[in-house]
């Protein structure tokens, strides 16, 4: 078996079994957080640096929704069982970009890891996602040959894998739809808001030694369950 044979392989398992994968760079979020203390014992400067973690992490959101509500049905799915295309997406994001959902996930993680404000965190967590999404981009990326064959070979010619071009833009093919978009990316937005609701009743409850849910927590709590229950129906 080739090195590329294997990373192909590792790609594959990797993919099957991508969403209970998140649960390690959790638990080493949540390790960093133990320490946590407001920067210069400041609550101001505490809540500027977690805007700021936060606006990174909604911009990895806005790439992956970007990406899903002007996609084909039968594509760019988030099924963990198998690979399948019903169609080489090319434009939009996917003309600067080959694996654009997977640097939305990236951007999200990065602000993630951010906010606890321990320098090993990012680039750790950085590292371990790079190295998982670089064996599934591989794997997608030989059953797209195998599918798409010399479309696929010119589309991967002249596109980068993860670092966007963004001269090479080309407007999307099929019109934005909002139902799609919410349909498809419901659990990564609620998901996004119950992320950080548990980061900040972490950073209040250690900062106070004491269990502490105030307002923004249970808020970001909220708009969570909110963004997932109320959009259960929408069919795109």
């Amino acid at each position: 078996m080739t090195t590329e044979d294997a990373a192909v392989g590792s790609g594959a398992w990797l993919h099957r079994n991508r969403t209970w994968l998140a649960s390690i760079p959790l638990a080493l979020v949540a390790a960093a957080m133990a320490g946590f203390r407001y920067p210069f014992a400041s609550r101001a400067w505490e809540v500027a640096w977690s805007c700021g973690s936060a606006v990174v992490a909604a911009t990895g959101v806005a790439a992956r929704a970007l990406v899903s509500g002007f996609v084909p049905p039968g594509t760019s799915g988030r099924s963990t069982r198998r690979l399948r295309a019903a169609a080489l997406n090319t434009t939009g994001l996917y003309s600067v970009v080959r694996h654009p959902l997977y640097l939305g996930n990236l951007l999200f993680w990065l602000g993630v890891s951010l906010y606890p404000r321990v320098a090993w965190l990012p680039p750790v967590v950085l590292l371990y996602w790079w190295t998982v999404y670089e064996r599934i981009a591989a794997a997608e990326e030989r059953f797209l040959l195998a599918t798409f064959d010399d479309s696929f070979v010119v589309w991967a010619a002249r596109t980068p894998a993860f670092l966007p071009r963004p001269r090479l833009w080309r407007r999307p093919e099929r019109p934005w739809s909002w139902p799609r978009m919410l349909r498809r990316e419901r659990s990564t937005i609620a998901g996004a808001f119950l992320v950080f609701a548990g980061l900040e009743l972490a950073a209040e409850s250690v900062a106070h030694r004491a269990l502490r849910a105030g307002p923004v927590p249970l808020a970001l709590a909220a708009c969570g369950a909110l963004a997932y229950v109320g959009t259960m129906r929408i069919r795109a």
